[in-house]
């Protein structure tokens, strides 16, 4: 099971199978959206792998960048 945490000026997931914070973001919206994805059965099933973490938890409000060259 996932919940959303109020961290300062930012809004946390949390796993709390595995004890770990999975994303951040200061938007309450972007991050309401991606718990009701995750309740939904996006994911890992409450079970996300540390090594995706290994830079801490996810920032939803970093824009990706696209590699030249790659189309999706």
């Amino acid at each position: 099971m996932y919940e959303m945490r109020r961290h300062g000026n930012a809004y946390k997931i949390y796993e709390k199978k595995t004890q770990q914070y999975i994303s951040k973001s200061k938007t309450k919206t972007k991050a309401a959206s991606l718990l009701k994805s995750l309740r939904e059965g996006s994911g890992f099933e409450g079970s996300t792998p540390r090594f995706l973490f290994s830079q801490g938890e996810i920032d939803m409000d970093v824009e990706i960048k696209k590699v030249p060259g790659y189309s999706d």
